[in-house]
């Protein structure tokens, strides 16, 4: 089961750039073209940026490097949407 002590552990080994990504998005609610502007880059690097956030928190580092992820996107952005708004 997913759970936020699993998601921290994880999110405290993501590279800079996906980490930044994903607390924009999440955190602070911003669309990717807004993400793309603010850090100067494409909206097609952010999409990729935060498909790699994602994989790396569904299932850890090795498994994301490998392409899988065993872990709904859904459950995993209720998760992270649930800290943005103080639920979790």
């Amino acid at each position: 089961m997913l759970t936020q002590a699993l998601i921290g552990a994880r999110f405290d080994g993501l590279p800079a750039l996906p980490r930044t990504v994903f607390l924009l998005r999440h955190l602070n609610g911003l669309e990717g073209a807004a993400i793309g502007v603010r850090l100067g880059i494409a909206a097609e690097d952010v999409e990729r940026e935060l498909a790699d956030a994602l994989r790396v928190l569904a299932w850890g580092s090795a498994e994301a490097e490998a392409g899988v992820m065993p872990v709904d996107r859904a459950e995993l952005c209720a998760v992270a949407d649930a800290e943005r708004v103080g639920e979790g």
